[in-house]
């Protein structure tokens, strides 16, 4: 009697051999003298090529497995950290604290108020625009992305706060000046890479919507008010993601006032 085949992974041609590439699992439920070359004894044990694609197939599971518990983890790790040390926003400050803040000694300064006094942010100037994914100018109609890059891969002044309040703070005379104002200030989020901070400075892939200026994914919404001739407040609309970020000033974006969202210190 011949053999019953149940193929699983392949198929066999009509004298019963094994199609090339194919894995078959077969099970003989008629003559016993009958042989087949893919089953190893009178038990039915799945053949060797299914015995390894079963290990294989075990260890990838078991690998992913691993993965899924890892990212759970940190998950968890960073919704603690931002429970311990984020859970307090900051409120604006009133008229009788921000007009204690001392005179500018620079054009224009970022600060924001902690219980023991009033912390600066660092001014951090561009290293200069480079050229990224270049490989589009081989493309017709395809044109690369520039970016702006900032020394080293974060800030100094970590802000342990996910809404935060800042305050500009210009001199007399730069309180005048056109880029003092409140629709002219920006928050921008910049991208993390291994040695430097970097944002992008054009917008669009292709000849046709090729434009300067930062992509909208990286500039954050802000509340901003005129509090002085000298003073403004500048708020994010919503809660700030942990990162980096820079506080830009006119239509500059190759220098600007950076902090850094960390509520795991």
């Amino acid at each position: 009697m011949p053999p019953t085949s149940i193929p699983l992974f392949g198929l066999r041609s009509s004298d019963g051999a094994a199609i090339w590439a194919s894995v078959p699992l077969l099970f003989d439920y008629g003559d016993r003298n009958h042989r087949d070359p893919w089953i190893t004894n009178d038990r039915f044990e799945p053949s060797i090529p299914v015995r390894i694609l079963t290990r294989l197939m075990s260890m990838l599971q078991a690998r992913f497995s691993i993965m899924l518990a890892w990212l759970a983890l940190s998950v968890c790790s960073q919704a603690l950290a931002q429970t311990d040390h984020c859970s307090q926003p900051t409120e604006a400050l009133a008229a009788t604290n921000w007009e204690s803040i001392k005179p500018s000694h620079f054009q224009f300064e970022a600060m924001f108020s902690i219980p023991v006094g009033w912390v600066g942010l660092d001014h951090v100037f561009g290293t200069g625009e480079r050229v990224q994914a270049r490989w589009r100018s081989a493309i017709p109609f395809l044109v690369p992305t520039m970016v702006q890059s900032f020394p080293g891969p974060n800030t100094m002044t970590p802000v342990q706060n996910p809404r935060p309040v800042f305050y500009l703070h210009a001199t007399e005379v730069a309180s005048y000046f056109a880029a003092f104002d409140a629709g002219e200030v920006r928050l921008r989020r910049l991208r993390v890479r291994r040695d430097h901070r970097e944002l992008p400075v054009s917008k669009g892939i292709t000849t046709f919507t090729f434009a300067a200026g930062s992509p909208g994914r990286f500039l954050v919404p802000i509340a901003v008010r005129r509090l002085s001739q000298t003073l403004m407040e500048v708020k994010p609309r919503d809660r700030l993601a942990p990162g980096q970020y820079l506080i830009t000033i006119g239509s500059q974006e190759d220098d600007g006032f950076e902090f850094e969202i960390n509520c795991s210190h």
